[in-house]
């Protein structure tokens, strides 16, 4: 969501969270007052305590209180949208922060979840003078049409550097991240290095650390853990969390379906089996405490090996054990995109090979046929030093420069998927069928399918269905990610389709042949999108219809005349006419006897 926010109100913030003192962040000379927020962001009728360190006595005032109203002992709420300012005073000092009230509780329901996964590094980013790499590098990710920054603590990030300790992410490292990431229209996970000890705190403890970051303006969510083998000693995290803030996503990532002893290349429904209890049961916690999981997110990096090499077997078993698995308990999936190459001197076998922009493109559409609704790109900025494991070929490198073999491209495609995502946001992936091979054994197009191949070309199909209109959509993507697809495919008892535009989401007529045919080309690793009519529903005849009858075309007599088809109508004006005079004087004559 972009935001339309006062400058001066914006620039404060982001002084206030760098730990400078802007014009609109006051403190008096006569001493320093500090509030426990930055700043605020509330819905309408939603509160916020704000509170200045040292206690006392306090008073607080609202700049509009038609926007945000405030109570003698700091409750914030917000009664309108708009912004406005909150001021502490106590004694000689005071303190200003700016307020931005919204119309409804954030959330992520009204488009496909665009994030990356290892933002820009703190080595870089508080490695020069000023914010000017801050401000650089978050319009980069904005204009890339970046949603969400999933930032990380512990062992992500940079390794200590000889006497070099590494850079840690505290409050003042996140509260910067919230601050420029709402400058420019999104939000952050907080990575607090805290966070890092929450199977050791108890739950009062853990919603203590919440409250710091709850309704700070671009704060979206909380990091728990990438990759836990066992999720669940993290369940009353996630609940301690939703319990102090529960719009705040909480992020925790699962390990690919290999990880639990499928081995590579075969089919092994046990190992399978355990994955999805794995799956189940995380959710399942979550749906019992009350708070769902706000996604189902696993990652694996299936471009392998040698240039061209895909893991596609480990790759679709895993996409179909989530997409299942979700769908059981309502809750949103998520997969990363690979972007990046590494080399893990430990095992080489989880080293993984860099990503032309048309591979990108293709785990982009094959994850959004099973139907996720999050996409993050891992990485997005090169990491460097890291113990035992070297990345290389990321979007932007290590130095802040965005690669323009990739940027561009990744820039495009994050359109066209916010595009179709106004759809697909909505649609559920019922069923995920593989034409030519069948990589991770999923099944093929069944005969009773609504779309039938008329070739064994590679391209996956599946049917999502509308969660409000039940309207059924069908999404085909090209299995090739090197080159281009052209095919034919069937669907009897339908004259037309309606694709949804990747430039503008807005649906487009198609005809299909008098035979049912539909001609189909997508680009290296594309997809479309579809949306099948619904009962009764008709179209405007199609221009080459041969149904459709031409008027005649006039004589050559007609054409030097200039009446054509014309002259019918004419001679029956003219009768008409005549008529009409008959009728009067007839009329006339009876009046005068």
């Amino acid at each position: 969501m972009k935001l339309n926010r006062a400058a001066s109100l914006i620039a404060a913030f982001v002084l206030l969270c760098g730990g400078l003192v802007g014009p609109a962040v006051r403190a008096s000379a006569a001493g320093q007052l500090t509030l426990n927020k930055p700043a605020l962001e509330l819905s309408l009728g939603e509160s916020e305590l704000i509170s200045a360190e040292g206690g006392g006595n306090v008073a607080f005032y609202s700049g509009d209180e038609s926007v945000a109203m405030v109570s003698d002992n700091g409750v914030v709420k917000g009664v309108g949208v708009g912004d406005t300012e909150v001021t502490a005073e106590r004694g000689g000092a005071a303190c200003t922060i700016p307020v931005h009230v919204i119309p409804q509780e954030r959330d992520f329901d009204d488009n496909i979840l665009i994030s990356v996964f290892w933002p820009p590094t703190a080595e870089y980013m508080n490695g020069g003078e000023g914010d000017e790499r801050w401000d650089e590098q978050f319009k980069l990710l904005s204009d890339a049409h970046i949603d969400y920054l999933c930032n990380v603590t512990g062992r992500d990030r940079q390794q200590n550097i000889g006497s070099v300790p590494r850079q840690e992410n505290t409050k003042e490292t996140n509260l910067k991240m919230a601050a420029y990431a709402y400058k420019y229209g999104m939000r952050v996970s907080v990575a607090d290095e805290r966070f890092s000890g929450f199977l050791q705190m108890s739950a009062a403890e853990i919603q203590g650390l919440i409250d710091e970051y709850r309704n700070v303006p671009g704060v979206g969510g909380y990091y728990i853990l990438d990759e836990p083998f066992d999720p669940m000693p993290y369940a009353f995290v996630h609940e301690a969390i939703k319990l102090a803030d529960e719009a705040g996503y909480t992020h925790l990532n699962f390990q690919p379906i290999h990880a639990y002893g499928r081995p590579v290349g075969t089919l092994d429904s046990a190992a399978d089996e355990r994955y999805r209890a794995v799956l189940r049961s995380w959710l399942q916690a979550g749906e019992d405490c009350g708070f769902p999981q706000d996604y189902l997110m696993f990652d694996f990096y299936p471009f392998t090996g040698t240039e061209g090499g895909m893991a596609r077997d480990i790759y679709f078993a895993n996409l179909a054990a989530v997409r299942e698995v979700g769908l059981e308990y309502g809750v949103k999936t998520a997969n990363y995109l690979q972007s990046v190459s590494s080399v893990l001197q430990s095992n080489g076998a989880l080293s993984f090979r860099s990503t032309t922009p048309s591979e990108i493109r293709y785990e982009a559409m094959l994850s959004l046929a099973y139907g996720c609704k999050q996409l993050s790109y891992f990485t997005w900025f090169l990491p460097t030093n890291r113990n035992g494991e070297t990345f290389s070929k990321s979007i932007v490198d290590e130095n802040g420069a965005a690669d323009p073999y990739y940027y561009g491209p990744v820039t495009d495609l994050n359109a066209e998927i916010h595009a179709l995502g106004k759809t697909l946001i909505g649609l559920d992936a019922e069923e995920v069928y593989l034409n030519g091979t069948q990589w991770g054994w999923q099944e093929g197009i069944p005969e009773n399918f609504v779309l039938q191949p008329t070739d064994s070309k590679n391209y996956t199909v599946s049917r999502l269905t509308d969660r409000e209109t039940a309207r059924d959509y069908l999404m085909v993507v090209n299995n090739d990610y090197a080159a281009p697809l052209t095919t034919e495919v069937k669907l009897d008892g339908f004259t037309f389709l309606r694709r949804i535009s990747p430039e503008n989401g807005e649906a487009v007529t198609e005809y299909l042949a008098a035979d049912g045919t539909l001609s189909l080309t997508l680009d290296a690793g594309d997809g479309a999108l579809f949306s099948l009519p619904a009962g009764g529903e008709t179209a405007e005849p199609a221009p080459e219809d041969p149904s459709i009858e031409e008027p005649a075309s006039p004589s050559e007599g007609e054409k030097e005349s200039g009446c054509g088809s014309v002259i019918g109508t004419c001679a029956i004006v003219l009768l008409l006419a005549a008529a009409f005079c008959i009728r009067k004087n007839h009329k006339n004559s009876e009046g005068n006897r």
